[in-house]
């Protein structure tokens, strides 16, 4: 997705539309995709960190339950990265930013989690 947006020029339109106030949202990979790292699994043999458009700082990582593979590899990146905030978005949460600055999670069940790891460095 994000080869094509940036070979297409959508890159740059959506940081035009970002930079000019417009509210962009996303789920799964159009929620990671904003930040300047995030956790795939577009590798099916394992879960990898790619670069993002870069319009939010740090890493975030979609579906994330805190105890698999792709934890290992978010807790991995976070402690060798001290300055990065990484941001885990279980299902049924989501971030919310404002100006470019992390504001509140909200979620849509009881169970849902956000979880956060450098985000006061």
């Amino acid at each position: 997705m994000l080869a094509i947006w940036r070979e297409w020029g959508i890159d740059k339109i959506l940081r035009e539309c970002y930079e000019s106030g417009i509210v962009l949202c996303g789920m799964s990979a159009g929620a990671i995709c904003w930040f300047e790292h995030g956790i795939t699994d577009s590798n099916p043999e394992e879960y990898t960190v790619i670069d993002g458009l870069g319009f939010l700082r740090g890493l975030a990582s979609a579906h994330f339950t805190g105890s698999d593979a792709k934890a290992d590899l978010f807790s991995d990146f976070s402690q060798n990265n001290c300055s990065v905030p990484c941001y885990g978005i279980s299902n049924y949460a989501a971030l919310h930013f404002v100006n470019g600055h992390f504001y509140q999670s909200v979620t849509s069940k009881n169970d849902a989690k956000v979880f956060i790891e450098n985000a006061l460095k």
